[in-house]
């Protein structure tokens, strides 16, 4: 029970107000007396005093229970929260207007569950609903709508606060154990914290490595695009003066025309020279013949011939006045009369 003497509004910084707070201690407990059954809720100023110190304590949060007597008294309340928490005890114990205030709070803190419960009309309904919400996460919004239910009776009433009483006694213990794993989750925290802080700045730097790459990808892009649009420039430049060339020389093709036969000619011309002295070693030979009786052969290579003459033309041997003509018989159409200039594009002689 609390039993500390209430002074809530000595350390007010603003003017005190009236107040019916109350400096004696609160009363031991007494036998619990339901109030009247009545068709309407009870309000907490109706409900036994020992009733007071669990549902203040359970239903409303200290944080909201300040505000709401600084509200009523006009000022910032200075006292600490055992204090505060005994002075609104005293002050529910009768009708005034920090007690108004806190039914007030209450009943439109757990509405719905003061409507969804209106339904009930008999204690062991109400008793059922109870047993059932006991250790539900609700549990200050159905002790709130039980206790002030026109059907709950004093033996409910006394087995609510009952169960209430031994519902503290665990919530301590749970928060107990709750603050020891709630100390070893900021261990882990700090451990996956630095962890996390490790790993975010790997990936910075290699996200900045990466970007660095990139960079250095669209600038190596963009110099090739240039090289690229200066090569095709100057192709064109090349092309252009090529047309510009062509246009100022209007006999080019037949110039180079006339010099691809010149060379071809040149070419022609110097396998039939060779054509030419392989026919001549083959006259000396048979000159030789007809005269002398025939003796060990010379050798092309002795007068400077190759010794393959099988790769020379064949050439073929005809008399004219007395005179010795050779012909070729790839070169020529056969009846004398000297080819075109364009017609000696392909050697007639190998």
């Amino acid at each position: 029970m609390c039993t500390q003497p209430s002074h809530i509004f000595s350390g007010l910084t603003a003017q005190p107000a009236e107040t019916h707070f109350s400096a004696q201690p609160l009363r031991t407990q007494t036998p619990c007396v339901a109030p009247p059954r009545s068709s309407r809720r009870a309000r907490i100023w109706e409900l036994p005093h020992h009733a007071l110190c669990p549902v203040i304590g359970v239903c409303l949060p200290l944080t909201l229970l300040r505000k709401l007597v600084g509200k009523a008294v006009g000022g910032e309340v200075q006292a600490i929260d055992y204090e505060l928490h005994c002075g609104v005890i005293n002050e529910c114990k009768q009708r005034s207007a920090v007690s108004q205030r806190v039914q007030d709070a209450l009943d439109e803190r757990y509405r719905l569950a003061l409507q969804r419960h209106r339904t009930l009309k008999d204690t062991p309904a109400l008793a059922d609903t109870w047993r059932a919400g006991l250790h539900s996460p609700d549990i200050a919004a159905i002790f709130w709508s039980v206790v002030t239910h026109p059907a709950c009776d004093a033996p409910l009433l006394e087995q609510v606060l009952q169960d209430v009483h031994m519902l503290q006694h665990q919530v301590g213990m749970m928060q107990r154990v709750e603050s020891e794993r709630f100390q070893d989750l900021l261990r882990e925290n700090a451990v996956l914290g630095r962890e996390l802080a490790g790993a975010q700045s790997r990936s910075a730097r290699q996200a900045a490595e990466f970007a660095r790459q990139v960079e250095r990808l669209e600038a190596s892009q963009l110099r090739l695009r240039g090289e690229l649009l200066q090569r095709d420039t100057l192709l064109a430049q090349a092309l252009d003066e090529v047309t510009q060339l062509k246009s100022s020389v209007p006999d080019l093709e037949p110039r180079l025309a006339l010099t691809e036969d010149k060379r071809w000619l040149t070419e022609r011309l110097e396998s039939t020279q060779r054509a030419l002295q392989a026919a001549q070693w083959r006259i000396q030979q048979l000159e030789a013949r007809s005269v002398h009786p025939p003796e060990a052969p010379v050798a092309a290579s002795q007068i400077g011939l190759p010794d393959d003459t099988e790769s020379l033309p064949n050439l073929t041997l005809k008399e004219t006045q007395g005179r010795p003509k050779f012909s070729c018989p790839s070169v020529g159409d056969g009846t004398g009369k000297a080819r075109p200039l364009g017609a000696f594009r392909r050697p007639c002689c190998v």
